[in-house]
């Protein structure tokens, strides 16, 4: 198709498509009928203010008065138009432009490099309608391969234990949120573990920061879970412990935060380029906010960003407040300090509770505070043997 009438096309269909057709392409460039025409959408516009899109049977009455003698060709073009991609043509328009603009610069930088011009010329290229036009793209391009890679399974990131894998229908995946809440000592960090190996064991890259427990202690822990050994069966026996668990360590990258920043977070997510990030904690990660609820709510939406810009599966773990204690089935308000704003960067909350009860029979409460990856919003029970961090589900 003419590349004037896809333009036209865009302007008449997309105001907002209009408004970047007219900064990136000049009216001299165009021929006669079609500058009359993109004036006359343009005018348009500027009379509707509210307008999305051009009413063509208002516009052809528009033309035929603005244009007496030559109307019957302008409403016949207009006649012709139809719908077409808004961004596949700004795209075009956009590339097409900078192939123009680099012909032009490397003349000018041959003949007269000090100019004025190669200075404009420089600019213009480097315009952020021009710098991110690959960019532009409407919901309705590679719809087939956006909805085949939403519904495939492959992609989906499995949680343990199980009983809460189950109950999330769409699964976890690349660029989700989760957080992750309890009480001290009720077995946030040996959820954790159980979750990691299990991932590990499943063939994901993992990096796990962390400035609430040591690394040593928590790296220890984290073979007892892979290997089943503990205490003098792991001290006595390191070297098999060590080749038993080696595998499955090659694939997680430990880092100490003391107490960090995001930016350390960052750098280093930049290099390893994990499948899933573990912070451990999230509240503990330093920030120039004083007020503690709103430090938390800027750590979480950096969390969450972290995922989305690297397309990687975040676990964020926090305390519970005192609202938690010696209580089994936890809400969005026992997370401590925030009950909106972690919650609302999350895609999963899972809260982990206990009560005298549980603890002396080794067992846990896990609640589905919030749950974007399916529709169940439950507790169930789980074992747990603290010395192996190993959480099963009953």
């Amino acid at each position: 198709m003419n590349l004037e009438k896809k333009l036209l096309e865009a302007a008449c269909n997309d105001k907002k498509s209009h408004d970047v057709i007219v900064e990136l392409v000049s009216l001299d460039s165009l021929s006669d009928y079609a500058k009359h025409l993109l004036e006359s959408i343009s005018d348009y516009y500027l009379t509707d203010t509210g307008a999305t899109n051009v009413d063509k049977l208002l516009l052809r009455e528009i033309l035929i008065e603005q244009y007496p003698k030559n109307h019957g060709e302008l409403t016949d073009i207009l006649s012709t138009l139809g719908d077409t991609s808004p961004s596949n043509v700004i795209k075009e328009i956009g590339n097409l432009r900078k192939k123009e603009l680099g012909r032009e610069l490397a003349t000018e930088l041959i003949q007269t490099p000090d100019s004025q011009k190669v200075k404009d010329l420089w600019a213009e290229l480097n315009n952020p309608l021009l710098s991110h036009i690959e960019e532009v793209q409407d919901a309705g391009q590679n719809l087939e391969e956006l909805l085949t890679n939403a519904t495939d399974d492959s992609q989906r990131i499995t949680l343990y234990p199980t009983a809460l894998d189950t109950r999330l229908s769409k699964g976890a995946r690349h660029g989700n949120h989760i957080v992750v809440f309890a009480r001290p000592n009720a077995g946030k960090t040996a959820f954790v573990i159980n979750l990691v190996r299990g991932l590990l064991r499943d063939g994901r890259r993992v990096a796990y920061f962390m400035n609430e427990e040591p690394s040593q202690q928590v790296l220890e822990r984290l073979v007892s879970r892979i290997t089943g050994r503990v205490g003098a069966n792991l001290r006595d026996h390191i070297k098999e412990a060590a080749a038993e668990s080696k595998e499955l360590m090659s694939r997680l990258y430990v880092r100490d935060l003391s107490p960090g920043t995001f930016k350390d977070i960052y750098s280093l997510t930049n290099v390893i380029k994990p499948d899933v990030v573990v912070i451990d904690q999230l509240r503990n990660i330093r920030t120039k906010e004083d007020n503690r609820v709103i430090a938390l709510e800027q750590m979480a939406m950096e969390a969450r960003a972290l995922g989305k810009e690297h397309n990687a599966l975040v676990i964020s773990v926090t305390q519970a407040g005192d609202s938690a204690r010696n209580k089994l089935v936890l809400d969005d308000g026992d997370i401590d300090f925030s009950n909106t704003g972690i919650p609302a960067t999350a895609d999963l909350i899972i809260g982990i509770g206990t009560n005298e009860e549980y603890r002396n029979r080794g067992r846990r409460m896990i609640t589905i505070v919030k749950n974007k990856l399916g529709s169940e919003h439950s507790s169930f029970p789980v074992s747990i043997d603290e010395g192996l961090a190993k959480i099963l589900s009953l």
